[in-house]
């Protein structure tokens, strides 16, 4: 499998290694780097804008042992549009809120489906090329840590307006939540980035564990 990451992707690369999972690729960039206005698409291959990204690319082409990604054998796991911590943070949300009796001011899921959308709109294209090229595509939510600063309503909904539109895109979910979830339906503690200062990444145990989940999904698709 070919791993098109943000920094979540590290925790997935780390727990490939641990176990020595079958991957190639890792993290690419942030994750709001790879959201508007990031590459471009011609002859079957991507070019990104960022140079270390481009470079980065072609590392993980080469590792899969291909030229274009057109070509390539292998299913892709992409966390492209995925950075929920970015796109539902509290510097944009501010005074906001998605109910009708809660204070701020209230947004339709309509305005807020359309606004997450936009946020994301050249990310979403990226998997329209890759679907257009005939490969099979997965993707997965972050691990569910938000700051204490994000309306945890807002936060939630966002979730599922982005599986519901990769769903659209045709493109696999793989939904850890049922595992990685704990009585407080927050990432449980097992799966917390070991550094404490970092409050918004998974470690490796947990890396490993969606992968192994999407590769048994990938067979079956």
């Amino acid at each position: 499998m070919l791993l098109l990451g943000d920094s979540h992707g590290v925790a997935i690369a780390n727990g490939a290694r641990a176990l020595g999972l079958p991957l190639v690729g890792g993290m690419l960039g942030a994750g709001r780097s790879l959201n508007l206005n990031f590459y471009s698409h011609a002859a079957g291959d991507f070019t990104f804008r960022h140079p270390e990204i481009e470079r980065l690319y072609r590392s993980y082409l080469a590792e899969a042992g291909v030229d274009r990604i057109a070509d390539l054998e292998m299913p892709v796991l992409c966390q492209f549009a995925m950075n929920l911590h970015y796109l539902a943070r509290e510097e944009v949300w501010r005074g906001f809120t998605i109910e009708p009796e809660g204070e701020g001011q209230f947004i339709s899921d309509a305005v807020l489906s359309a606004a997450i959308r936009a946020m994301v709109q050249d990310a979403l294209q990226f998997y329209r090329d890759l679907r257009a090229m005939g490969l099979r595509v997965f993707t997965a939510l972050p691990p569910r840590r938000p700051r204490d600063t994000i309306p945890i309503a807002l936060f939630l909904r966002v979730e599922e307006i982005l599986l519901d539109t990769m769903r659209e895109l045709g493109v696999g979910v793989v939904d850890h939540r049922p595992w990685s979830l704990g009585d407080d339906l927050m990432l449980r503690s097992e799966f917390a980035h070991p550094n404490p200062t970092d409050t918004v990444h998974a470690n490796a145990r947990f890396g490993a564990r969606l992968l192994q989940q999407c590769l048994e999904e990938a067979k079956r698709a």
